[in-house]
């Protein structure tokens, strides 16, 4: 994370974001393939979710209202595991 944006607790709402994209990505993925796999055959064409991917592009752009407020939505996500860590 080298490249982030000068606003005050960037790198806090960035890793908060990036720990929500990589649970929810695998909870979408894991519905998805239950719902797609037969017992011959893995299924294929797993995207990203949309709002997953809205959010990785306003990382790319370091939208600081669209990061802090998704953060927010999905605050469950990272607030356990920072509890957990102190």
């Amino acid at each position: 994370m080298n490249n982030l944006p000068m606003w005050p607790g960037a790198s806090v709402v960035y890793t908060r974001v990036q720990t929500i994209n990589i649970a929810r990505a695998k909870e979408a993925y894991v519905a998805w393939y239950n719902s797609h796999a037969t017992r011959h055959k893995k299924p294929k064409g797993w995207t990203l979710p949309e709002d997953i991917q809205e959010a990785i592009e306003a990382l790319n752009n370091g939208n600081e209202e669209y990061l802090k407020a998704y953060a927010m939505k999905y605050i469950d996500y990272w607030a356990t595991k920072e509890r957990k860590a102190a």
